[in-house]
């Protein structure tokens, strides 16, 4: 019950904090979707929306709403322009930026078409989504410059804002699934 997954959740975090980031160096690689040594995670198969969110719900029942809220919130907001153009959405800009964070961390959703992808996303844009998703350490303001696409300050802060929330529903995914497996396994 739920003793047993706050059980498991303390038993994770503790194996987490003995993790020692000296002995153990967190590297980027790049993922790849082809590779026989994992395979991608599907989103149909364990998403935010079915699984994620009911699962910090029973953990942290107070912390599912606001997690769920900032993420739809950072995604909605818009004023309807780029680069001080009036447009009559710019919802599919904002999915392709979501989608490719979520791709290059190994996220695949089945119902979204990748090939929008380079009609949407400059590559000099997904190379910074990528570095902000990746490496976010490496930021820096001359990498806003190179995105080869014009955006207002305030619109490349949102790109940044919504490539921040897809990781972090990315990191969420794969933790809670992990968490459920080992709950599952003992």
């Amino acid at each position: 019950g739920e003793n047993q997954l706050s059980a498991t959740a303390m038993e994770l975090f503790s194996f987490i904090r003995r993790l020692k980031p000296e002995v153990t160096p967190i590297v980027y690689v790049d993922f790849d979707v082809k590779s026989n040594d994992y395979h991608v995670f599907r989103a149909q198969e364990w998403s935010w929306a079915e699984n994620g969110y009911k699962t910090v719900h029973h953990v942290l029942p107070e912390t599912a709403n606001t997690v769920d809220e900032e993420f739809r919130y950072i995604f909605s907001m818009t004023d309807s322009q780029m680069n001080g153009i009036q447009t009559s959405t710019t919802a599919p800009f904002r999915h392709a930026i979501w989608y490719y964070t979520h791709r290059v961390l190994g996220v695949l959703h089945d119902d979204y078409n990748y090939q929008l992808l380079n009609k949407l996303l400059p590559r000099k844009l997904k190379s910074f989504v990528k570095l902000v998703a990746c490496t976010p350490e490496k930021l820096d303001r001359n990498k806003v410059h190179e995105i080869d696409i014009d955006l207002q300050p305030h619109e490349c802060v949102h790109v940044i804002l919504l490539i921040i929330e897809a990781r972090k529903q990315a990191e969420l995914l794969y933790g809670l699934r992990a968490m459920m497996k080992f709950k599952m396994q003992s």
